[in-house]
């Protein structure tokens, strides 16, 4: 199969054929129709996240947001049938587990990643395991490059505003980070009633972010007081804040920008700069009784209410795909990535040899 993988951090993908995976008996083969280049491949190319375990052994094919056809079904599977097509969590749950079974897969003992624990998606076929606990079947008017953003970025913001966040009708949300995952919850917020601003040091993006349904942007610029900006756009400090990006500037400007019981939600995780630590304003936490929390992924038992709506066409997470690909183009994609030089969502949707750069 034609596929591109990562051999060394860093450096180039390589496009080539290499072997087909081969799947277990609880597995599903799928053929892959639409796959996104989002940070998390960024930051698997740079080698991050060796402090979280998730930094593993090369030669490898990236690639974890994707939707396709099942083209092969392995015995023990009973739900899912050859032709289906189908979206998969970023997380792969093992479904038995206490976390899986009290409906948190995005927190299984067991997690396995697809690109990185196993061959992604950046092929023209991948392998899902625990196929029937895993595979979410697609609504017929839900095109693959649609869904594709389905299994990290869109479903990691809708956890992080309408769970995690728990934001209400008339709340205000300050999103810092205007990527994938931002525009996404940008979408996701106004359908939930939300008062939006949007933080991001690009205008293009910020643009991008007020095209989804933001009612205000804040240019992040070095002599911009980013915490005073967001006060004032959203009348004393916004309810609900999350950082889409990660880092230093980012956290310290989502707590300090909150109202009194405000909740800050991290989505976004860091690079080696960072290695996850950062310093927090924590007395003005407690004086301001303010929520910090985590938000990873998606449970696979809370697809259905975000598929729903996108079903409904309530959401419109292809809206967000500003650029379709052949998997020749990959390494200027993640090029852009490195700069920061990408608005809305990169998506390949062919693997055709010559399709495109070398």
């Amino acid at each position: 199969m034609r596929a591109a993988r990562l051999e060394q951090h860093n450096e180039p993908l390589v496009i080539g054929d290499f072997l087909e995976p081969e799947i277990a008996a609880d597995e599903v083969l799928v053929r892959v129709d639409a796959v996104g280049v989002c940070r998390t491949d960024w930051h698997q190319w740079k080698g991050d996240w060796e402090w979280l375990g998730f930094l593993f052994p090369l030669p490898l094919i990236p690639g974890h947001e994707f939707a396709g056809t099942v083209v092969e079904v392995g015995s023990a599977v009973a739900r899912i049938k050859n032709g289906d097509r189908v979206t998969v969590p970023f997380h792969e749950g093992c479904g038995t587990c206490e976390s899986c079974t009290a409906g948190s897969s995005n927190r299984c003992l067991n997690l396995s990643f697809p690109g990185f624990t196993h061959s992604g998606a950046f092929g023209e076929l991948v392998a899902v395991a625990h196929a029937d606990f895993n595979c979410v079947v697609l609504p017929e008017n839900v095109d693959a490059a649609s869904a594709a953003t389905l299994s990290c970025r869109y479903m990691s913001a809708y956890r992080a505003v309408a769970r995690q966040g728990r934001l209400e009708a008339g709340e205000s949300i300050a999103i810092h980070g205007a990527g994938g995952m931002g525009l996404a919850a940008v979408q996701i917020a106004k359908r939930l009633g939300g008062q939006i601003v949007v933080v991001d040091k690009r205008k293009d993006a910020l643009t991008k972010a007020l095209d989804e349904g933001a009612d205000s942007v804040v240019v992040a610029t070095e002599s911009l007081d980013v915490v005073a900006a967001v006060r004032d756009a959203t009348g004393g400090g916004a309810h609900v804040s999350i950082d889409a990006i990660g880092g230093q500037e980012t956290s310290v400007n989502c707590i300090a920008s909150l109202r009194r019981a405000g909740r800050f939600v991290q989505a976004g995780l860091t690079t080696k700069e960072f290695k996850g630590n950062v310093t927090i304003p924590m007395d003005l936490v407690v004086a301001l009784e303010l929520e910090i929390v985590g938000s990873f992924g998606n449970p696979r038992s809370d697809y259905n209410a975000l598929m729903s709506m996108v079903a409904r066409g309530q959401l419109n997470p292809g809206s967000l795909v500003t650029r379709r690909a052949n998997i020749a183009e990959i390494n200027s994609i993640i090029e852009d990535l490195d700069g920061f030089d990408t608005v809305g969502v990169n998506v390949i949707d062919s693997f055709t040899p010559n399709g495109g750069e070398s």
